[in-house]
């Protein structure tokens, strides 16, 4: 379930920031598939490729 949420967060379809409160519990998997993926969590809850 993170690699696909993490995965929509990338495609900017769905806002980091509005998974992790819903899914918490998927926060540190979803942060290491953006990581592993070169992505770095703007503020806004969007991601860029770094």
């Amino acid at each position: 379930m993170a690699e696909w949420l993490a995965g929509r967060i990338e495609l900017g379809k769905l806002n980091y920031n509005a998974v992790v409160e819903k899914y918490s519990k998927f926060k540190n998997d979803i942060d290491s598939h953006l990581s592993n993926d070169n992505y770095i969590v703007n503020n806004d809850g969007t991601v860029t490729k770094n």
